[in-house]
């Protein structure tokens, strides 16, 4: 169930979980998610730090790493073109167990973690 998942998030998360905020729940926030999509249903959530300075690898890895961990399927997403050296770039940039995680897709409202109940 969610709740246990949730809660194993969070365990596996420790002092971090301090520092992430939900920056978009149910009902979703903009107007960009199309009706049957897991935020227009309530089964997904974005998530940030509340510190910008906090969006470096090692704790995107750790956060990536807790969901995992939960079972509960997790991407970063950052505004950076797919395709692009940029996006390779800094997809490379990560450690191989997370690197299908990093997501370039343009239009993203900043960099955030997609966090959904499979």
């Amino acid at each position: 169930a969610l709740a246990e998942k949730m809660t194993a998030f969070r365990t596996a998360l420790g002092n971090q979980a301090g520092g992430l905020r939900i920056t978009e729940g149910w009902p979703p926030g903009s107007s960009a998610h199309v009706a049957g999509s897991q935020h227009a249903s309530g089964a997904a959530i974005d998530m940030g730090f509340s510190n910008d300075n906090d969006y470096t690898t090692a704790n995107i890895t750790r956060v990536l790493q807790a969901a995992n961990t939960a079972g509960l399927p997790a991407v970063f997403e950052f505004d950076i073109p797919r395709g692009t050296q940029s996006c390779n770039t800094a997809v490379a940039g990560f450690p191989a167990d997370v690197q299908g995680q990093i997501r370039c897709n343009v239009g993203a409202t900043n960099q955030h973690f997609h966090v959904h109940y499979p």
